[in-house]
């Protein structure tokens, strides 16, 4: 066979140091170099543009340069050092990139390290057609994440866990408190002032998009965990996510929102922020300073990630069965857990629907690629597989650790989100949300404003 005529090469586990030839295979269109001792590129010209597909993953890389790859479409640069990433207007059907888990004290080729080094900066902008991004593990600079969230129309899903985004609204004239943000940079109901930009937030975020509502983003799964975001970071989150005149990923696109590990302190923002995002169905807020005292603390770092899967789901209501137990367990201990103040708070004054008493079991769902996230959770996703060990440690915390205030705390915290996302949440902090939860969540909440008030 002609080198010319070669469709896909996989030369993975080899000892290959560059991609020096790779010029000769005219007609190649996937290329497979996993697992091998890359340092540079070593290409001078630009390929042609049958080429589609290039995985470099667990290399050396230390910069990429994406003006040789002209017809790129998927670019996997996982595990490598890659501290430059230029020429990303060369890449113009890019859709689908992976960048994660990046080695940022290797430096440059020479070793060294100036004092911005290992902080990645991706000029999103010139990739219009991304689909799926995935940097976690990689220190990327937040205006490359507000870039991805605003400007790429076609985006579906973000992966950008332990990426460093500490205030992510850092230059956008942002205030400590989320809704004074809103405010102050012209919110709903804020009149103008005469002396004062009447630009808003959703403006700043969007400035090639005020004028069109048809083309904006329409992410689905968002992966924000183990950031350090905070309520300021929560409210330009709102803005992106709200659907209206100011554009944004649309309050019906996103599915999956993760946020554990952060630093959300005030449950007002999230509140605000999960009432434009009614369709979410799986929603992580563990290891929040808000939620840090109702959950075991993590055992390993994989510990945050776990949730129930879609696929393995079996009928269970473990919040219920974990609220059982306690008070069983609680009374046998000697402590005071009110039995009958407990059951008022948790039993509806109302009989339960038929076939409530529970929990619906999930249906399975196929195994979704990328292009299909917005239409259902991925099946093999990480971060909602693994739930039996985590619901195992969270009903035994449950059991014998959390104490009565805590426990009554979660369930009024657990009762308001899931009232908020009656529609459509099926997933809650490793947890299913099953139809007995989903009903007297309302009943619950109204019980919390009737006792606060009294």
């Amino acid at each position: 066979m002609a080198m010319g005529q070669l469709r896909s090469l996989d030369a993975s586990w080899n000892e290959i140091g560059s991609l020096e030839g790779l010029q000769v295979l005219t007609g190649v269109k996937e290329v497979v170099l996993d697992h091998n001792a890359i340092t540079h590129l070593g290409i001078s010209r630009p390929l042609t543009r049958t080429l589609t597909h290039l995985r470099l993953t667990h290399n050396h890389l230390t910069r990429f340069d994406g003006r040789v790859f002209p017809g790129l479409r998927r670019l996997m640069l996982d595990h490598n050092a890659v501290c430059a990433f230029n020429g990303a207007k060369g890449m113009p059907m890019l859709r689908s990139l992976g960048i994660a888990w990046q080695r940022a004290d290797m430096g440059d080729d020479n070793g060294r390290r100036g004092p911005d080094e290992g902080v990645l900066e991706i000029a999103v902008a010139d990739m219009p057609h991304l689909v799926d991004v995935r940097l976690s593990h990689t220190r990327v600079s937040p205006a490359t994440v507000k870039a991805l969230l605003c400007g790429c129309e076609e985006l579906e899903r973000v992966e950008a866990r332990r990426c460093g985004l500490e205030g992510m609204l850092r230059g956008v004239g942002e205030k400590s408190d989320g809704r004074r943000v809103e405010k102050s940079l012209g919110g709903r109901n804020q009149p103008p002032h005469p002396h004062r930009s009447t630009h808003t937030l959703a403006q700043s975020a969007f400035p090639q998009q005020q004028q069109s509502n048809d083309a904006r983003p329409r992410i689905a799964h968002l992966d924000l965990r183990d950031n350090a975001l905070t309520d300021s970071d929560l409210a330009y989150l709102g803005v992106v996510v709200d659907k209206g005149s100011s554009g944004g990923v649309g309050s019906e696109a996103l599915r999956v929102l993760l946020l554990s590990g952060n630093a959300v302190r005030d449950f007002r923002a999230v509140a605000r922020l999960l009432r434009r995002a009614r369709g979410v169905e799986v929603l992580d807020l563990r290891y929040n300073p808000i939620t840090a005292r109702f959950y075991p603390p993590p055992a390993t770092t994989t510990a945050t990630a776990g949730a129930t899967s879609p696929t393995t789901a079996t009928p269970c209501a473990s919040s219920s069965s974990a609220v059982a137990g306690r008070s069983k367990a609680g009374l046998a201990s000697g402590r005071d857990h009110s039995q009958s103040r407990i059951d008022n708070f948790l039993t509806p004054s109302r009989p339960l629907p038929p076939n409530s008493t529970t929990a619906t079991p999930i249906p399975k769902t196929p195994n979704a690629s990328s292009t299909e996230v917005g239409k259902a959770v991925p099946a093999r996703d990480p971060t909602i597989s693994a739930a039996s060990p985590w619901r195992t440690r969270d009903e035994h915390f449950t059991r014998k650790q959390l104490s009565d205030a805590d426990y009554i705390r979660r369930l009024c915290y657990r009762s308001h989100v899931v009232h908020v996302l009656r529609r459509s949440l099926r997933w809650l902090d490793g947890a299913v949300v099953d139809e007995r939860e989903r009903w007297g969540a309302k009943e619950k909440v109204r019980r919390v404003r009737d006792a606060v008030r009294g």
